[in-house]
């Protein structure tokens, strides 16, 4: 794999962990305050609810009817129930009571107050306390505008996150590309390099930085290499010209001395045969 290669992957790869961080972290912090704000506007309906069934003075009930119907919206499913406290914890067939956990109604009679979620059902309980005997309102509804706003949110965090992605490869192709140009112009000078040239360095660049650097330690050890070499050339051209003349002179000698050697063995057997025959 290639130097690019890894840069374009790791660049993307921690960006993209970071944008889906990102993501997940709105996406629950969102879904929070949403269930939290739901929660606070059941709060508020069930205590109105539990005055309006538990008010004495039949003048007021409208009143609270009107306030209802003005400036609170009905919201999805919504349903209230009434329940005497000493019969809270029956299990009566058909009963709200069935469905709902013994913690959320141990919550309402302890502290007045209790929540609960099953799926998409939000549940909350307020104890109201009056004159004997005393009553639970229960007050259940879905988070329509709640779940519509988290899948909403879902999705633009999905396509945002997708479209991110895609610029941040554009911009790591591009990124990866703008950092290893002074690399990949320093290889093309190192390969036309050879020992005929070696006279040829690279640029330098702006000096401030480890490819500037590294092009200089180049460069020095190109001069160094390039002394070396003009010794040897010096060296080998000096010797051949202090061999030649002993050389010339062996040469020549060599020949005088196969010639002599040659016109003795050409009269070496007649003097045998004379020394012979005396």
């Amino acid at each position: 794999m290639t130097i690019r290669s890894k840069i374009i992957i790791l660049y993307i790869s921690l960006t993209a962990a970071t944008l889906l961080l990102l993501s997940i972290f709105i996406f629950l912090f969102t879904s929070h305050f949403a269930t939290r704000n739901f929660y606070t506007r059941l709060k508020a309906r069930a205590s109105i609810a539990a005055y309006n069934h538990m008010e004495v003075d039949l003048n007021a009930k409208p009143i609270y009817e009107e306030v209802r119907k003005k400036h609170l919206v009905p919201l999805e499913s919504e349903r209230e129930y009434l329940i005497k406290t000493d019969t809270i914890y029956s299990k009566s067939k058909g009963s709200i009571l069935n469905v709902l956990p013994s913690t959320f109604l141990d919550d309402i009679i302890m502290t007045g107050y209790g929540e609960y979620k099953e799926g998409n059902d939000f549940y909350v309980g307020v104890y109201y306390k009056d004159e004997y005997p005393n009553y639970v309102v229960i007050l259940t509804a879905i988070d329509q505008e709640g779940n519509e706003l988290l899948s909403s949110l879902r999705n633009l965090l999905i396509v945002g996150f997708i479209a991110c992605c895609v610029i941040i490869l554009v911009a790591a192709i591009l990124f990866s590309t703008q950092i290893l140009k002074p690399i990949t112009r320093i290889v093309k000078e190192v390969d036309q390099i050879r020992a005929s040239n070696l006279h040829l360095r690279l640029k330098p660049g702006n000096g401030k930085d480890e490819l500037s650097h590294l092009s200089n330690i180049f460069n020095n050890m190109l001069d160094r290499l390039e002394a070396s070499f003009e010794m040897q050339s010096h060296f080998v051209s000096n010797a051949s010209h202090e061999l030649r003349t002993p050389l010339t002179t062996i040469l020549g000698e060599s020949e005088i001395i196969l010639k002599k050697t040659e016109k003795y063995r050409r009269i070496y057997p007649v003097v045998k045969y004379n020394r012979v025959r005396g």
